[in-house]
């Protein structure tokens, strides 16, 4: 782990990468650190997420509601949302879209100029066999003031 918090150190001080490619490589390192298979970004208008980045190509750029989304519940938490193992029974009840049925979760709210702008997750298609330690949860505290400073940059 201490590797994974050297590197957002160096992306912090690297100046030759774009806004862009700084967001991708804060996704990539997500994905290394917590062990699962997909990172996004999105920002949101209230009723709809917007896919700003993410590990998985086809997403970026779509647009999805955000009542079928896991973030939904993010934003009602105000804080990290952890769940690592979800199953069917659980997409049924909450009816959440098929591009984001994972069998693990974790996600922040970001917040940029005091509001929403939207948030960061990550999932997996496997269960993962144990909850996320206080580290992972601290590690996407880390990571969600590292994409704040970033979406600011541009904000």
């Amino acid at each position: 782990m201490d590797t994974t918090w050297n590197r957002l150190n160096l992306l912090a001080q690297k100046g030759d990468l774009t806004h862009d490619d700084r967001i991708q490589f804060m996704l990539l390192n997500g994905l290394d650190v917590l062990g699962v298979d997909v990172g996004t970004v999105f920002y949101t208008d209230g009723e709809s997420a917007h896919i700003k980045a993410s590990t998985e190509a086809w997403q970026a750029g779509q647009c999805y509601p955000l009542n079928e989304m896991l973030c939904q519940f993010v934003f009602k938490r105000g804080d990290v949302l952890a769940l690592y193992d979800l199953d069917a029974n659980d997409w049924q009840q909450f009816s959440i879209h098929p591009d984001f049925r994972y069998t693990t979760y974790i996600g922040i709210p970001l917040i940029v100029k005091d509001m929403y702008y939207g948030a960061v997750f990550f999932g997996a298609y496997e269960r993962r066999g144990e909850a996320f330690s206080e580290r992972d949860v601290a590690y996407l505290r880390v990571l969600s003031t590292s994409l704040r400073a970033a979406l600011l940059q541009t904000a």
